[in-house]
């Protein structure tokens, strides 16, 4: 089945205190991908190394 997909949804549309900002970050990402959309990785690097995430 699609869980990775069915998990990234309810992270990205009903966030909450549970989930930390690299989960969302990641969910995020899942959900690009599978729209087709490119995810730039070297801005996720960024944003993590700056500890936004």
């Amino acid at each position: 089945m699609n869980t990775p997909r069915i998990q990234a949804r309810a992270v990205a549309g009903t966030p909450n205190a549970q989930h930390s900002p690299a989960l969302r970050l990641l969910a995020w990402a899942i959900l690009k991908a599978e729209r087709g959309q490119t995810v730039c990785q070297h801005r996720l690097q960024v944003k993590t190394a700056k500890g936004v995430v």
